[in-house]
């Protein structure tokens, strides 16, 4: 019983100072959610023209984020951000605008909960201390406390598209030791959650969705009336989001799976960038080399004399014709999230042996996410962020894997020792890239706190120089 209330009482304190820091994150230390935030009308434009029996919205809106067709102005991200505010501007029309925080917050709050649950599903209540660790490291230390530290437009369908990904993830290997409606409808209303606000992170789970939808037909303890309701949990909400996204897209752009057209893109209308366009489209594998050395070798630029040491930088290219925008700042996973890569080798090993059907399939699915994202048309942090949740699925194969060796590292004291050291230069440097991008770079945070953080910034360093001349 003792064991059973510290574990809780362990989980209460973890869920506390995620909790916290993602509060802080979100509201840049005011605890404030309902403000403004840059381009934080945009889906409640298009929730009002929801309301109003339209797709198209008000340009004054949307700033320069733009797609005209025919005269109407249309944004290309998913819906679910505005189906989110839909309600709550129904009830509270005076705060159309200031909703970005609030949903920012819910989105990177449910995917940590997704990502801990997966994690805790492969230890099936093992090695307590590593389920802390890894979930806190989840949470804290990888590019989504970055994505959460600013809640600009570009930022909160990634988020929501991510909360989907990881629930998916949950869901689909928690499928291969139980068969059970709920389960699947879990996984369905997930996957529509992230088609809905990023159709990439819901791609690789229309793969991996034969996998349940398999084990469901072929169960001889289910009978044929629970395998309807089974598979009709599994597929009907997805089968109604890929339609209502449909519907959207072929409105917009006047095809049912065309997702984006660049074409009538507001910031395409340069010569040079349309050049790039025309030639290399939205995802080329010429970028692809490119997009590595900047998404995962660590670089001098990423590290710095002056506090708090570790900066996203931008890198330099070797082929920027093939980009549409100069490559923006960014910070190497290796970097950031170094304790993502012993959980990435010891997930191959597993991988490499007997497991799971279903693990395959989900780890091989979010690689193909994963590669797609290097062959986008800007490199951008929150480009390499698609790549997450590959690296967590094969963080949470590994630590399915208890009798193998990877069962015997988790014993293993230096490994113990090492995992944590990874782990907390993991949560600082993410943290301290995402607060000094902000502090410094970041012209969509509010100019008092770009001045405060500048000042503690510049008082730290001056307090250490003097620290280094006392001696």
């Amino acid at each position: 019983m003792k064991a059973g209330r510290g574990h809780v009482l362990a989980i209460g304190a973890l869920l506390i100072v995620v909790g916290t820091a993602y509060i802080n994150l979100a509201t840049y230390g005011t605890y404030r959610f309902l403000e403004p935030e840059l381009l934080g009308t945009v889906f409640d434009a298009q929730a009002q023209s929801f309301l109003e029996g339209r797709v198209d919205v008000e340009r004054r809106y949307v700033g320069w984020e733009y797609y005209e067709v025919n005269g109407l102005t249309y944004i290309y991200w998913g819906p679910w951000p505005a189906l989110l505010r839909i309600p709550v501007l129904s009830l509270w029309p005076s705060t159309f605008g200031l909703w970005a925080r609030w949903s920012c917050f819910a989105a990177a709050a449910t995917t940590a909960l997704g990502w801990g649950a997966a994690i805790n599903g492969a230890l099936r209540g093992r090695h307590a201390g590593l389920f802390l660790l890894a979930t806190l490291a989840a949470a804290l230390g990888t590019p989504v406390v970055w994505l959460l530290s600013s809640s600009v437009v570009y930022h909160e369908p990634i988020l929501w598209g991510m909360a989907g990904s990881a629930w998916c993830l949950w869901a689909s290997l928690e499928f291969e030791r139980r068969r059970s409606t709920t389960l699947a409808l879990v996984f369905s209303v997930a996957f529509a959650v992230a088609y809905l606000s990023r159709s990439t992170y819901a791609f690789p789970w229309a793969i991996a969705a034969l996998r349940p939808a398999y084990l469901i037909a072929t169960d001889p303890a289910k009978t044929a009336a629970d395998r309807r309701r089974a598979l009709s949990a599994l597929l009907l909400p997805m089968i109604a989001a890929i339609c209502a996204q449909g519907f959207l897209n072929y409105v917009k752009f006047g095809g049912p799976f065309t997702f984006i057209d660049l074409r009538a893109y507001n910031l395409a209308a340069d010569p040079e960038r349309m050049a790039a366009l025309e030639r290399y489209g939205y995802s080329h594998l010429a970028r692809l080399p490119d997009a590595f050395r900047a998404y995962y070798l660590p670089h001098a630029q990423y590290f710095s004399s002056r506090f708090p040491f570790i900066r996203t930088a931008v890198v330099d290219i070797a082929k920027p014709e093939t980009m549409f925008l100069a490559p923006d700042h960014t910070i190497a996973l290796t970097v950031s999230s170094p304790w993502l890569l012993p959980f990435f080798a010891l997930g191959l090993w597993r991988l490499g042996r007997r497991h799971p059907p279903g693990e395959s399939i989900v780890v091989g699915s979010l690689f193909l996410q994963a590669v797609v994202s290097l062959t986008l048309w800007i490199v951008v942090l929150r480009y390499l962020v698609e790549a997450l949740p590959f690296f967590i699925a094969l963080t949470v194969v590994a630590l399915g894997d208890d009798r193998g060796s990877s069962g015997r590292v988790w014993e293993s004291r230096l490994f113990q020792v090492a995992l944590t050291c990874l782990c907390a230069f993991s949560i600082y440097a993410s943290m301290a890239s995402a607060i000094s991008w902000n502090a410094e770079l970041n012209m969509g945070s509010p100019p008092g706190y770009r001045a405060q953080m500048q000042h503690h910034f510049e008082a730290i360093d001056r307090h250490l120089a003097a620290l280094r001349g006392s001696r």
